[in-house]
């Protein structure tokens, strides 16, 4: 008799289960949802809404721990690419041109120095007649050019690549080094002390071969106290060697002669000067991102997103293009890369405001020549305003309300949580990524 009744109570619960309409659909990777970005948490999983094809399903989920960092989760609430402009768009053009072809804006002038493919120069250690040089040309040279050869095809992702000759003799000018009257900051005549050099050793060297040429005095180099470009531009001919003219030259003083650490920062630095790049800082303290400010010091001289767009050396896809109508009703979501590595992803968003000034946003984190405090790694946000020009704070960090320095030099980047308003807009840093931080932008 139990049996019978059991068997009958198994039928019934069969019954209705299958004749029931279901009113319950569990939430698992791959099921139905309703409304596309909506989120629902199972144990230690946090399941999204999205769009599979036609249907709207859960994705696989991730658990709560992550979640709560702000990671993999915000990869489905990404802004599309289809939201993108073309980044010509953001190529804001410079209104106004100097004589050496230098600034911020679109398009880089082709007057200046070769900015990709196979570039060579030359490096010249020169002597005076009131002091002469003791050390061995081919050893302290290398201390310039190795680590700044490197440099440039690392943040230009292989795009371009300088190769310097080192002259294994010192040359002779037969001047007296007080001559130039360089022993005052910006002081003096950096031109004829240039073209003094390209006279002493235009015998002994084929300049044919060479782009550019660094002059280097001796270590004992006392009224030369600065290290200057010494650029010029056609129909100017005073840099005439017996083969060509050169353009664009360096020449050396004490300040960075016997500084071990920041030689390769320098010539990097002046050799940006000859890319068309300018001092995009004004006064005290300033950012320490950029050498094309800071020579002193080996924390942040990785280039700006901005000069990497300005130059070419970005993909297509590295770029997000986008004006404030994006996000005036609704927040814009990126997952931006590290700005140091090499890659497809996305590494910078600009955000155009007008013709003339855009906001840059970027990732930085410790590399191999991008040094700091690993706390501070995160998110840069900035202005740049394409009719300013050398040290008028033509890129402008936007600082978030606590700012650490090193040195007299602010850090100012967005760690995770941290965020920043500016034109009416906040930008946020809502925590790393695979390879970067996640970045949101929304109406303020």
């Amino acid at each position: 008799m139990l049996k019978k009744v059991m068997a009958g109570l198994l039928s019934l619960l069969l019954i209705t289960a299958t004749q029931s309409p279901t009113a319950y659909s569990a939430v698992k990777a791959g099921s139905a949802c309703k409304k596309i970005g909506s989120k629902s948490t199972v144990g230690k999983i946090t399941f999204t809404c999205i769009k599979s094809g036609k249907k709207l399903v859960w994705n696989k989920g991730i658990s709560v721990s992550t979640t709560t960092n702000s990671s993999e989760a915000l990869r489905d609430d990404l802004t599309p690419v289809s939201a993108y402009l073309d980044k010509s768009l953001c190529q804001l053009k410079q209104n106004y041109q100097n004589f050496f072809y230098t600034g911020f804006g679109f398009p880089r002038s082709e007057k200046r120095l070769s900015n990709k493919g196979d570039v060579k120069g030359i490096m010249v250690f020169v002597e005076f007649n009131d002091v002469k040089g003791s050390d061995n040309p081919l050893i302290e040279g290398k201390k310039f050019t190795k680590k700044f050869e490197e440099f440039y095809e690392s943040v230009s992702y292989g795009k371009l690549r300088f190769s310097v000759d080192i002259h294994p003799q010192y040359v002779a000018i037969n001047k007296n080094s007080i001559d130039y009257g360089m022993n005052e900051w910006g002081k003096g005549d950096s031109r004829t002390y240039f073209k003094d050099g390209l006279n002493a050793s235009d015998s002994k060297i084929d300049f044919s071969k060479y782009e550019f040429v660094i002059f280097i005095p001796p270590a004992d180099i006392k009224n030369i106290v600065y290290s200057p470009t010494a650029l010029s531009s056609y129909p100017e001919t005073w840099a005439q060697t017996n083969e060509k003219i050169i353009y664009n030259g360096i020449v050396g003083g004490s300040d960075q002669r016997n500084r071990e650490n920041t030689k390769w920062i320098w010539l990097s630095h002046e050799i940006g000067h000859a890319l068309g790049m300018e001092h995009q800082y004004s006064g005290y303290p300033h950012p320490i991102w950029d050498l094309m400010d800071n020579v002193y010091i080996n924390n942040g001289p990785e280039l700006f997103a901005w000069h990497r767009f300005l130059h070419g050396w970005f993909e297509d896809s590295n770029i997000a293009c986008i004006n404030s109508d994006l996000v005036s009703s609704k927040r814009a979501i990126f997952d931006v890369t590290a700005l140091s590595k090499p890659s497809t992803e996305l590494k910078s968003v600009m955000i155009k405001i007008n013709e003339q000034e855009a906001i840059v946003i970027e990732t930085r984190i410790n590399s191999a020549f991008d040094q700091f405090p690993a706390t501070d790694e995160g998110i840069l946000v900035y202005r740049v305003d394409v009719y300013k020009k050398s040290n008028e704070s033509a890129i402008k960090l936007i600082l978030p309300s606590s700012v650490s320095k090193i040195e007299n030099y602010e850090i100012g980047s967005l760690k995770p949580q941290v965020s920043v308003k500016t034109n009416g807009m906040e930008i946020s840093n809502l925590g790393r990524s695979n390879s970067g931080f996640y970045v949101e932008i929304k109406k303020a």
